[in-house]
């Protein structure tokens, strides 16, 4: 089956094919058509961290995993199946059996006591993640295997949010300080980095929303949810827990202040450019209405010097104050027409007398 993402004249939309049941989907056609054959067999190139910090890549096929950590086959999906390009995923961290489901940007992992499985291709965003980790992991050797995983995995996030934030930061400030610019490069340059920090803000948001949703949520929805009810001393690794969260939540939620801070700020000076461009077209429309007022005003007083200079007898030929007398009417005459239009303009509203 092929469905089409997208749309639009022109625009290039990208192909993706799942197979009938729809447990699978991929831009490629010869994997669908592994995964069709054979759905338990299909092979995943993933990355394992172990509890000792051994990182590695590894082939396991979709039964193995499912056997390993018996989840369901909805679950899987949403650590194995990615999005298309450019799409986003909301924040996830929960527990099933005896795993724990973790997106946060582009890493996808199941993780369990001992270590984790890294779904996808490598990113800058996981290299960021592993070196978190492993700096993590020399700072807290005591800590669990799957709350390490998890505190690095925020962290790593945390980190990249700051620096696409303060990237942004860093080329706008300059500019709303300064007077609104009405040049057309610097303006969709801003407009691209207002893009740039809406994105940052709705993942920031995204995951304080659900670390806020977790801790203030009880029972089966809460951050017990995500201890293994076999550990000893519950209490206190629950309190740990909750202080961890607790510390991410504040970290992004701040992070998405500051963002929406900004673009407020962001937001008002393209308003202000907007205005200072309405003010300069109505000064370009007032001198243009400034000209044809003029212009008909000239037309009008060369009525006088046009109908002498027609080749009829009038009497004046001979005068000799006439070419006098027909330039201070012609200059009077224009004048007060031309006096007259602007005043009906002002008058109106169209000019500033």
């Amino acid at each position: 089956l092929e469905a089409v993402a997208g749309g639009g004249f022109g625009v290039v939309r990208p192909i993706v094919w799942e197979d009938p049941s729809g447990e699978f989907a991929s831009s490629s056609s010869a994997d669908v058509r592994r995964y069709s054959a054979r759905p338990d067999g299909f092979t995943y190139d993933v990355m394992e961290v172990a509890e000792g910090g051994l990182v590695r890549n590894i082939s396991v096929t979709r039964g193995q995993v499912l056997e390993a950590t018996r989840l369901k086959a909805r679950d899987l999906r949403t650590v194995a199946l990615q999005g298309l390009p450019g799409q986003g995923t909301g924040p996830m961290l929960v527990r099933r059996r005896r795993v724990l489901l973790l997106g946060l940007g582009d890493l996808r992992a199941i993780v369990d006591s001992h270590r984790a499985l890294l779904f996808g291709e490598p990113t800058r965003d996981r290299a960021r993640f592993l070196r978190v980790f492993q700096q993590q992991r020399k700072a807290a050797p005591d800590t669990k295997f799957s709350m390490l995983f998890v505190e690095s995995a925020l962290l790593a996030h945390n980190r990249k949010l700051d620096f696409d934030f303060f990237q942004v930061r860093k080329a706008v400030e300059p500019r709303l300080l300064a007077p609104p610019v009405l040049r057309g490069p610097e303006l969709e340059d801003v407009r691209q980095r207002r893009r740039a920090l809406s994105r940052c803000s709705s993942q920031a948001s995204a995951v304080s929303t659900a670390l806020l949703a977790r801790l203030d949520s009880e029972g089966g929805q809460g951050v017990e949810a995500l201890l293994d009810t076999d550990s000893a001393h519950l209490k206190e690794v629950l309190e740990e827990w909750e202080a961890m969260l607790e510390a991410y939540l504040r970290a992004f939620t701040e992070l998405a202040r500051e963002c929406s801070s900004l673009l407020r700020d962001i937001e008002d000076f393209e308003a202000s450019a907007s205005l200072e461009l309405q003010v300069r077209r109505l000064a370009l429309e007032q001198f243009e209405l400034s000209l044809v007022i003029a212009s008909v005003s000239i037309a009008a007083s060369n009525l006088l010097p046009g109908a002498m200079g027609m080749n009829v007898p009038n009497g004046m030929e001979t005068s000799d104050r006439s070419f006098s007398s027909v330039v201070v009417l012609t200059v009077c005459f224009g004048a007060s027409i031309f006096g007259t239009l602007r005043w009906i303009a002002s008058t109106a509203g169209f000019l500033k007398w």
